[in-house]
Order: C-alpha cells, then sequence, then structure tokens
C-alpha cells in the first residue's frame, strides 16, 4: 500500500478556515474514491496552525488518480492563498503477516 504523510504550517488568520476545507477534502477522499483506504486530518494542539495528514492508497496508481479528481483540484485551488509551507513524505506501508505477529506475541 502507498502511504503519503503531509505537514502544512498555514498563515495564522486562515487556521480555521484551512481545517474546514480539508476535513472537506479528507471527507471526500473516502466517499468518492474506493481506493482511498484512509485519510487523516490532524491539527497541532501546541500549535493551531499545524496540520498533519495521513492518506493511505491501495497503490502510486491509485495517488495518482486522486490528484486528477475535481474535489482535489477545488481543495488546491482553495488552500492555495492559505499555505505557507507544505512538506510531502511518501512510504511504502509495511504489514505484518498473521505468522510474523503470532510469533512476535509469543
Amino acid at each position: 500500500m502507498f502511504v503519503l504523510t503531509v505537514q502544512f504550517a498555514i498563515k495564522p488568520e486562515h487556521a480555521d478556515a484551512f481545517a474546514e476545507i480539508v476535513i472537506r477534502q479528507a471527507i471526500n477522499s473516502k466517499q468518492l474514491e474506493p481506493d482511498c483506504l484512509q485519510f487523516d486530518v490532524c491539527r497541532s494542539e501546541s500549535d493551531p496552525t499545524r496540520f498533519f495528514l495521513y492518506e493511505v492508497y491501495t497503490s502510486t496508481a491509485a495517488f495518482d488518480v486522486h490528484k486528477l479528481t475535481p474535489h482535489f483540484a477545488d481543495f488546491s485551488q482553495k488552500v492555495a492563498d492559505l499555505v505557507l509551507s507544505k512538506e510531502l513524505a511518501f512510504f511504502d506501508r509495511i504489514e505484518p503477516r498473521v505468522e510474523t505477529l503470532s510469533s512476535i506475541v509469543h
């Protein structure tokens, strides 16, 4: 599985608006994209202008499809002037087999 993390720093005066927009983006992604398995939106407790997204897709190709959706384009356009910085990281999700988990527990 393909995992993407995104860290956003948002202009302080726009943090609450960004929260609403990114939550809508998460909902749309989960509801409209069968290959979007998870889309978590997190906000820093100590700095409300900092956001962290954790997204899981079935494959890199599924993420490429995500970037072509109308809701992605809408999100990108709406937040363009709200963002101070954006940092992306990409991962392959490693899932232990059941046999591996059993040997760890025993």
